[in-house]
């Protein structure tokens, strides 16, 4: 099965800002979560939302499987970087210089594997085993339902749900002009909800094409908050949802 190898990379390369080092992909997204019990260290639940667009048309995008980004990229960079080499010593055009993907189910596993043609002849190829097919069961699978799942079940019905522009209010521009942690002061009611922004979650992006930020009350407790930063850049969004203590 062919799929799109620019598409592809470029939504590798934008899961490796989850922190998390797999991702589940299923219904055309690219999950993970964090489990308190498992990993305290990591504070926001990761969702990629694969663009419905001719790039991502591929039937791969509707496969239920676990790929590991930094594994991935390096295989395509091996391929990419060589392929740039022999196309410089031999003077050929850009055109002249192709790269491919597929991804093929196995007896007992699944491969990606990259192509990398100069003039029509194969230079090198590269491939990635992935387990196949996912055991549903597995404990990483099933941490990735049950916080994906909790999170959703703690939004509190009938509750409030602030949404903000943070093009609009400028907040990608005051996250990286901040050494540390910027805070976004949302006044709801009598409350000050304090909004923590980095600008290591826009994963080097220095102009996203929309950025939204919403605050929702929780099932939790009056002061406890459910979060989320949508970004979106050349079709591909990206959200980060995590929980929020205002005190």
């Amino acid at each position: 099965m062919k799929v799109d190898i620019k598409g592809f990379i470029a939504i590798m390369r934008r899961a490796t800002h989850s922190r998390f080092s797999t991702v589940l992909m299923h219904n055309r997204m690219l999950l993970q979560c964090y489990n308190l019990d498992i990993d305290s260290d990591v504070g926001f639940h990761y969702i990629l939302h694969i663009p419905d667009t001719d790039e991502y048309e591929s039937e791969f995008y509707n496969e239920t499987i676990m790929l590991t980004p930094s594994e991935i990229l390096a295989a395509y960079n091996e391929g990419h970087k060589l392929l740039g080499e022999r196309k410089k010593e031999a003077g050929a055009k850009a055109k002249e210089a192709n790269e491919e993907l597929y991804f093929s189910i196995k007896k007992d596993h699944a491969e990606l594997k990259f192509l990398f043609y100069l003039k029509d002849e194969l230079v090198i190829s590269e491939m990635c085993e992935i387990k196949y097919p996912i055991d549903m069961t597995s404990v990483d699978v099933e941490n990735i339902q049950h916080s994906y799942d909790q999170i959703l079940s703690r939004i509190k019905p009938g509750g409030a749900c602030l949404v903000f522009d943070g093009l609009r209010y400028g907040l990608q521009d005051k996250a990286y002009d901040c050494s540390e942690i910027y805070y976004f002061i949302v006044k709801y009611g009598k409350k000050k909800i304090r909004v923590p922004l980095i600008r290591s979650m826009f994963g080097g992006i220095k102009e996203v094409d929309r950025f939204l930020i919403s605050i929702q009350e929780s099932s939790l407790g009056d002061d406890i908050f459910i979060y989320s930063f949508q970004f979106m850049k050349k079709e591909i969004v990206e959200q980060f949802w995590g929980y929020l203590l205002n005190y």
